[in-house]
């Protein structure tokens, strides 16, 4: 039993031990933990303290956005900064803590949370599953291949972070056609281009109406020989003139630089764009999600509009039990209708449901793992209503 006070405040008096937490949990200089913890505002710090000082213990970091799941965003809660000091350590107050998280999340109606896990075992214990991936991607510059780059024209103007509103709808209309793209807020959107010692710029593709139709956020990074290397930190276009646009700027910088790396899925719609597939994607890590309230995130969602079928769902979810019993998802046009009861027949849990629902694991993949169990047509059934080929991916680390 942890006798611990979970803090939904945390003040100006905490910041100092905060930030020694998370430097000696992630390795970073406490500066610069002390620059995160206060540029990213205090309101959303959580941390936990087991004495009556107020000294903590442990603590993590809420980020407020939305994540794309069958062209619709559905509000999440990021998970983030989680740490607990070395002395504290082994005693279940992580777990304890994202207990806590998961209820004030519920308690505040949010459907969602995703993280990123330095340690998978802690999270599934409160209900996370693996739910996507991140790959990074290294394609020559000499290898990008340019006759058909320049589409239909369109000028080149910079962006700064202070003009991210003009990137904003061209990201949400590229971001909302997979799923697992964050629908981000400001924390991520300042990372994109100002990220510790990194600083990037935007370059948009404007057409002749003033409006955004592509673009890239690079920032360069010197090597040791003299040439560079291009990050992109972010990429978007609206349709395929546009990605090639954006493929013949970042081929502008051949005389300089020797490679171009950029974030995504296992296949990258620009790789698509590419005459030969001369990249090389290294697996970064999967994400995890968390289903806080199944029935507002199924009904939240989209769906394919061919679908038109009716899932009779049986969760049990242990760290929120209010969340265990049966659901009838009624899935037609590309909304489902949620209600309780039903037959119950599709029984998982709170994590094999994150898994489906952002259709990362097929419901074969599931049952092969022991995490769903039904008849096998209503089973099949949920494989034609969440996909489950394993494709969500996110270009974002949070």
């Amino acid at each position: 039993m942890i006798n611990a006070k979970y803090n939904a405040c945390v003040g100006e008096e905490s910041v100092a031990r905060v930030s020694s937490l998370i430097a000696t949990a992630f390795g970073g200089p406490v500066k610069d933990c002390e620059e995160w913890v206060r540029n990213q505002g205090l309101t959303d710090l959580r941390s936990v303290d087991r004495s009556s000082d107020g000294r903590a213990d442990a603590c993590l970091r809420r980020i407020e956005m939305g994540q794309f799941f069958g062209g619709r965003s559905v509000p999440m809660i990021g998970i983030a900064g989680v740490a607990v000091a070395p002395e504290a350590r082994g005693q279940g107050l992580a777990r304890w803590m994202m207990r806590r998280a998961t209820e004030e999340m519920h308690d505040r109606g949010e459907p969602l949370s995703a993280l990123y896990a330095s340690t998978q075992p802690l999270y599934r214990q409160v209900g996370y599953e693996q739910a996507g991936h991140r790959v990074a991607f290294t394609l020559p510059v000499n290898e990008i291949d340019c006759r058909e780059r320049c589409g239909n024209g369109g000028r080149w103007e910079s962006i700064t972070f202070e003009q991210v509103e003009r990137l904003m709808p061209v990201y949400k209309q590229f971001a909302s056609r997979f799923s697992g793209p964050l629908d981000r807020g400001p924390y991520v959107w300042k990372r994109v281009f100002d990220w510790r010692s990194r600083k990037a710029i935007g370059y948009a593709s404007v057409g002749s109406d003033g409006r955004v139709e592509g673009y890239a956020v690079v920032a360069q990074k010197q090597k040791d020989t003299g040439r560079i290397t291009i990050e992109v930190t972010d990429m978007a276009f609206v349709d395929a003139d546009a990605g090639r646009r954006v493929l013949g700027m970042l081929h502008d910088y051949a005389s300089m630089a020797d490679e171009v790396t950029f974030y995504g899925g296992a296949h990258h719609p620009l790789l698509s764009l590419l005459a030969q597939q001369r990249s090389v994607g290294t697996f970064k890590e999967y994400w995890m999600l968390r289903v806080v309230r199944p029935a507002d995130a199924l009904r939240l969602r989209g769906y394919n509009p061919a679908v038109d079928t009716e899932l009779h769902l049986h969760i049990t979810d242990d760290t929120l039990p209010g969340n265990t019993g049966p659901l009838v998802v009624r899935v037609k046009a590309g909304r489902a209708e949620v209600s309780t009861g039903g037959r119950g027949e599709i029984r998982l849990t709170e994590r094999s449901l994150a898994s489906l629902y952002s259709g990362f694991s097929s419901p074969a993949t599931l049952r092969l793992a022991g995490m769903i169990e039904g008849p096998e047509s209503a089973v099949a059934a949920a494989g034609m209503v969440f996909g489950g080929d394993g494709s969500p991916w996110m270009p974002d680390f949070f």
